[in-house]
């Protein structure tokens, strides 16, 4: 089961098979695995799903990769050009930039949130700054707080018309419909009958694609769980049924899922409710507003709760670092604080579960440590330079970049977006600067 297998289901005759073949051919020849992605055992019953082998040693890569080549695909054959505008808490951005640099019909935009992503991370963005086609912007505020201005271009219909802007968010269905890919591999290659899965929970896409992946008939018998970091939008939406934004986006060590409002969310709820646009368009309609809010059908909770079989949980920072730690300390493998709030979440589904001997939990592995030292570092209580002695493996090309991204001696200059200023006007004068390259 591939990738080329699900997009050939949604792309009916759009793509001819041996064109389809070379996008899928190319979008993964960056990866450092011959597999792509791995299966790790941490316990007998307790897997990691290592997404992560890509260019930027993020599980985004594995998306954005095959979204690349397939719109590149796209806009090669109709003669076209876009403009991407990306909205990044942390790995989105680096994963993005990497897959789309010196694409000759591509030119990207990305907005982080300055002093809220690792220092790696934000290297991986402005390192690539440089390219002629990508534009990098430090915001000062949150990764909410930069995707208002991103989604109001995207909502300005003749703004967007006229300078063909598009997303690659997981907004887009593109990175979806890959995401499903991992779903199936997983369970294919544990090969046991009642698995489970651990989602680490930020925008909520691996979650989407993990209801798509069950209603093509894949039997995740032991059910989906959220995990999420202490911003719990989802926990607390699937706990009680109503999802209201938080006053503030809490800083944590899992910063990529330092998240809101997670724009998945809409489609979770339209799944749940037998694709009932006209409620969904109610409810997103109330939850986008300032300090939004909308509650739930009980049929829709429970659909979620009863067919999909999804619960879900809360991860604090100090649970984050004893994972680490004892993941380290028990097992020698290195978690990065993504992957450690689902394998922490996971481990007390299991420990929690009446049939825990049948039970197997695979854990979506979202990144390599070597993206977050400063974390790692702190977790095990060594160097950062120790750190980087242990994540060092020669024999991996990505790993070896990303570590040479950590030591090197400056940080890139880019653009900034300050405080207090209009960052939608910021942003379509961008935009309008790009497109007149052009014109």
């Amino acid at each position: 089961f591939s990738t080329k297998n699900v997009i050939e289901l949604h792309a009916l005759d759009e793509i001819p098979a041996a064109d389809l073949k070379g996008i899928c051919d190319r979008s993964f020849e960056r990866f450092s695995t011959k597999n792509v992605i791995e299966l790790h055992a941490l316990d007998d019953n307790l897997y990691i799903c290592e997404l992560w082998h890509g260019p930027t040693l993020a599980f985004k890569d594995l998306g954005l990769q095959a979204l690349a080549e397939l719109l590149c695909y796209f806009l090669n054959k109709n003669k076209k050009r876009l403009n991407l505008l990306i909205g990044t808490s942390g790995d989105t951005g680096g994963s993005a930039l990497e897959a789309f640099k010196g694409k000759g019909n591509v030119d990207v935009v990305c907005l982080y949130p300055k002093g809220r992503v690792s220092k790696v991370q934000e290297r991986q963005m402005t390192s690539v700054g440089s390219e002629a086609n990508c534009y990098v912007v430090a915001c000062e505020g949150t990764s909410d707080e930069l995707d208002v201005p991103v989604e109001a271009v995207l909502n300005d219909f003749d703004f967007k018309t006229k300078h063909c802007c598009g997303s690659v968010n997981s907004v887009n269905i593109g990175r979806i419909l890959v995401q499903i890919v991992h779903f199936f591999w997983a369970y294919f290659r544990v090969g046991r009958e009642h698995v489970g899965f651990s989602i680490p929970t930020g925008a909520a896409g691996h979650l989407t694609a993990g209801i798509i992946a069950m209603q093509m008939g894949l039997p995740i018998k032991g059910g989906m769980h959220v995990a999420t970091n202490n911003n719990d939008i989802m926990h607390r939406f699937l706990s009680c049924g109503t999802a209201t934004v938080a006053q503030s986006c809490l800083r944590t060590l899992s910063n990529a899922m330092d998240i809101q409002v997670p724009y998945n969310i809409e489609r979770i709820v339209n799944l749940a409710s037998g694709r009932n646009g006209k409620l969904t368009r109610e409810w997103m309609s109330s939850f986008k507003q300032e300090n939004g809010s909308f509650s739930a059908t009980p049929q829709v909770m429970k659909v979620l709760h009863d067919e999909y079989h999804i619960t879900s949980s809360s991860v604090s920072d100090e649970d984050i670092q004893q994972c680490i730690k004892s993941t380290w300390s028990s097992k020698k493998y290195l978690l990065d604080p993504h992957t450690a709030v689902g394998v922490f979440a996971g481990q007390k589904v299991l420990k929690d579960s009446s049939n825990m001997r049948n039970m197997t939990m695979i854990c979506m592995g979202c990144a390599h440590a070597s993206k977050f030292v400063e974390t790692v570092s702190t977790c095990l209580e060594i160097k950062p330079t120790d750190v980087v002695q242990l994540c060092t493996n020669k024999q991996h090309e990505n790993i070896s970049h990303v570590l040479e991204l950590f030591s090197a001696a400056e940080d890139e200059d880019c653009r900034i977006f300050p405080v207090g200023e209009d960052w939608t006007q910021e942003l379509q004068q961008l935009v309008e600067s790009v497109s007149a390259k052009y014109n």
